[in-house]
């Protein structure tokens, strides 16, 4: 996992399929991953792009 990307203990992901997901702040070049319904990851979308929540991906 790039040094960039988190474990974090404030985003539920208990409720949630895994994947990426919007960051909760709205800030497009960060996004959330969610794994195994337990570990929420905060992660950076690479330089000169941004977080597409209809493709999960950043574009």
């Amino acid at each position: 996992m790039p040094d960039e990307d988190r474990l974090v203990d404030w985003y539920d992901c208990s409720d949630k399929e895994d994947g990426n997901y919007p960051h909760p702040t709205g800030d497009t070049t960060k996004f959330m991953s969610c794994v195994a319904r337990t570990n929420a990851y905060e992660r950076n979308c690479p330089p000169d792009t941004h977080f597409d929540p209809e493709r999960g991906q950043c574009v």
